[in-house]
């Protein structure tokens, strides 16, 4: 036999052998039940799940007396808050659920041991989980957030914004540190960081409408009408009903020269709330402003029967008869006034010039002269005497041509 045929055949019955090596190790296997491999991703989610347990299950044995020391949102005082009623509705956080931890390629193809060890660590919903982190982000940020107010007490402006903008960070939710947030913006003259700061807000509390309001007056501020009366308008809407946003729309709806939007509002209010004395204030206000007297006089009399104490009112009143030449109605209110304010020489003074008005020169007179008799070194007592001084040279004048005749 020639060299180069054994040498084929030798090789051929190395391959023989290496195939019934392998014939038998897979025969032995089948006969093995087989253990799955986890991966080195599936292991690090294994073990994530596991310390999320463990945090759960001390978190529930930890004593609650750590809630009492949270600081709560009505108890944290607004920074140079540019809301003069606070918005008396409920922010509502935007909550999603908590993604899922992968699960095993093993564990989701099939039921076994593995599963049954991975069912055993779950000790704790992780709905208790998420709600303990809230609570725990809310409690950062509020203290946080008092932190930040005493750095701009003491001036450093730098320090408080990065730590109110790393709160926001922590608790987006937190509607407190987004309007002192808004008002440093304000105070340092970052108008764009305030307007984007208002549409954060927004997308992070849809359901509170501080931030609409915030952003009109930003807007108004700035001369963007259009704008202003956008945020405004989904402000209002937001808040129907709400006795507060009466008095803030009207006053933001004057400001922009929206005097029809404004007094369509006032109106609503009174309508709503008929035994307010500042609505029936307000809207007498509005109507002596555009000129509607006779409106005006009703409201103030509407708001004289709720507060008849009110020498203010009476003097508002007083000064719509007036516009109107009604001076026995006018001076009737004025009375009422300084029987209220007996010290106030204002309004004898302008009890007086009601008398002088409306052609009681004596009347005038007297007041005048008591004015001077009961406060001698008062400006009204000046004035006084200067109006004395021309009324009886008024009087004189007019006491000459008869004298003549």
């Amino acid at each position: 036999m020639s060299r180069p045929v054994i040498i084929v055949v030798t090789v051929l019955l190395v391959l023989l052998g290496i195939q019934t090596i392998r014939l038998h190790r897979l025969q032995s296997a089948a006969s093995t039940p087989s253990t799955p491999t986890l991966s080195e991703r599936e292991l690090r989610a294994l073990s994530v799940r596991d310390a999320r347990n463990s945090v759960a299950a001390s978190n529930k044995n930890q004593k609650t007396s750590d809630d009492s020391d949270a600081t709560t949102k009505d108890e944290i005082a607004k920074l140079d808050d540019p809301l003069s009623l606070q918005v008396a509705m409920e922010a509502v956080p935007s909550s999603g659920k908590d993604s899922a931890l992968p699960e095993t390629a093993h564990g989701a193809a099939q039921k076994g041991p593995a599963d049954s060890a991975g069912n055993s660590r779950k000790t704790k919903p992780k709905s208790d989980d998420k709600d303990a982190e809230r609570a725990a982000a809310r409690k950062h940020s509020e203290q946080q957030l008092a932190k930040a107010r005493e750095l701009i007490q003491q001036g450093n402006y730098e320090a408080a914004l990065e730590l109110l903008q790393q709160g926001l960070a922590d608790d987006p939710s937190n509607d407190h540190m987004y309007r002192s947030l808004a008002s440093l913006y304000r105070t340092l003259g970052m108008t764009d960081e305030e307007i984007q700061l208002y549409q954060d807000w927004m997308g992070a509390l849809p359901n509170d409408a501080a931030p609409h309001y915030l952003a009109a007056q930003a807007y108004q501020r700035l001369g963007l009408n259009a704008d202003a009366a956008r945020e405004l308008a989904q402000f209002q809407e937001m808040t129907p009903g709400n006795l507060a946003a009466y008095s803030m729309t009207a006053s933001l709806y004057r400001r922009l020269g929206m005097t029809a939007e404004e007094g369509a509002m006032l109106q609503q209010w009174t309508g709503d709330a008929p035994g307010s004395l500042e609505a029936h204030r307000a809207l007498a206000d509005y109507w002596r402003r555009s000129g509607d007297h006779n409106a005006a006089l009703a409201e103030y009399r509407t708001a004289i029967e709720l507060a008849p104490g009110n020498a203010d009112l009476r003097l508002n009143l007083a000064a719509e008869y007036q516009r109107l030449r009604q001076f026995p109605e006018a001076q009737a209110e004025l009375v009422a006034a300084m029987n209220l304010r007996p010290a106030d020489m204002g309004i004898r003074m302008q009890l007086a010039e009601s008398y002088r008005r409306g052609g009681d020169a004596t009347a005038a007179l007297q007041t005048f002269q008591g004015i001077i008799a009961d406060s001698p070194e008062s400006r009204e007592a000046l004035r006084a005497a200067r109006a004395i001084q021309r009324l009886e040279q008024q009087l004189a004048n007019q006491s000459a041509p008869r004298a003549a005749g």
